[in-house]
């Protein structure tokens, strides 16, 4: 596994550094002043932090769960634009082909069920 960060101080750290090594980790960092190369990042943290940052948390606990549900809407229920309107679950799961086939199939029976109701409507109005 990689873990792609940007050059902060809690990734610089000598102890987070020893438990990457420990469970062989390997780090890299993005390019200094390069917002781009963990810019899907930067939009999760921001995501959120606007879902999260609406409601009073009582205790860590809480929180704990209401980052746990967040995070699971925004893998398994979300579609992200930068995915191609997918989910990230469907992306990792090798599902890609899969849900666009689906998808255009639902899209050309739409499109069916609208032609034969458009006609039905023009033959009853002559």
């Amino acid at each position: 596994p990689v873990l792609l960060s940007d050059n902060g101080s809690g990734y610089l750290s000598g102890p987070f550094n020893e438990y990457l090594d420990l469970m062989q980790i390997r780090h890299l960092f993005a390019a200094a002043f390069h917002p781009q190369t963990i810019g899907k990042f930067e939009r999760l943290n921001c995501t959120a932090k606007a879902k999260l940052g609406l409601v009073i948390y009582t205790s860590p606990e809480e929180l704990e769960e209401a980052v746990a549900c967040f995070y699971h809407w925004y893998n398994h229920q979300r579609y992200h634009e930068a995915l191609g309107n997918l989910r990230p679950v469907d992306v990792y799961q090798g599902r890609t082909e899969q849900v666009i086939s689906r998808r255009k199939e639902v899209q050309r029976r739409t499109v069916q069920a609208r032609r034969r109701h458009n006609l039905a409507l023009v033959r009853t109005t002559r």
